[in-house]
């Protein structure tokens, strides 16, 4: 059985971001990212991401990957994310797989930058579990 870690970005003790990380082997599956309405296209969905990433880099994971809304895929091809097949639907939208290489020098960067930035600023990403 694989176990899932709910990862979420809190502003003023209330949840503004989540999303859920799965570990396959060598790979992590991103999926389940939410933000609230309000809290959008303020950094914190590249935050959320760049903290998922890191803790994948930080374990020695080679890959992540997620299925991506066809209306997100832009987002996530800024973070350095490609496609990896055909369009399916999930949940009546249409989506795109879509994966990231952690083996990369950039990853570890974004990971030692992303460290010292969680210890300065909120709000931040919790874990639990």
């Amino acid at each position: 059985m694989l176990a899932a870690t709910h990862v979420a970005a809190l502003l003023a003790g209330r949840v503004i971001a989540t999303l859920r990380r799965v570990a396959h082997g060598q790979t992590v599956k991103i999926g389940r990212m939410a933000v609230a309405a309000s809290s959008r296209k303020t950094g914190i969905e590249r935050t959320l991401m760049e903290f998922a990433e890191a803790w994948a880099v930080d374990r020695g994971f080679e890959k992540i990957v997620l299925g991506a809304q066809l209306t997100a895929c832009d987002f996530y091809r800024r973070l350095g994310c490609v496609e990896e097949g055909p369009v399916f639907d999930a949940a009546g939208l249409p989506h795109v797989i879509m994966s990231k290489s952690c083996a990369r020098d950039d990853c570890r960067m974004v990971h030692s930058m992303l460290s010292h930035q969680m210890l300065a600023h909120a709000p931040f990403p919790t874990t639990r579990g």
